[in-house]
């Protein structure tokens, strides 16, 4: 019997975006990026030494700065 991998999954979005992305999308530079995630202020998926982001989390990170 197989067994369904998405069984009990709780994802919302699979999509992630490179550093590279975000910047071009927020209009911020690399370094302001970094500082960020080193300060555990932004959210991230480590993939060996690359950094990738969920949409999902920065649509959480947008809505708490903005509030």
């Amino acid at each position: 019997m197989s067994r369904d991998p998405n069984e009990g999954a709780d994802y919302v979005s699979l999509r992630l975006i490179n550093v590279d992305q975000l910047c071009d999308l927020w209009g911020v530079k690399k370094s302001w990026v970094y500082d960020q995630v080193e300060a555990g202020r932004l959210p991230v998926v480590r993939l060996g030494k690359q950094l990738r982001f969920r949409e999902t989390d920065l649509a959480g990170y947008l809505a708490e700065a903005v509030a």
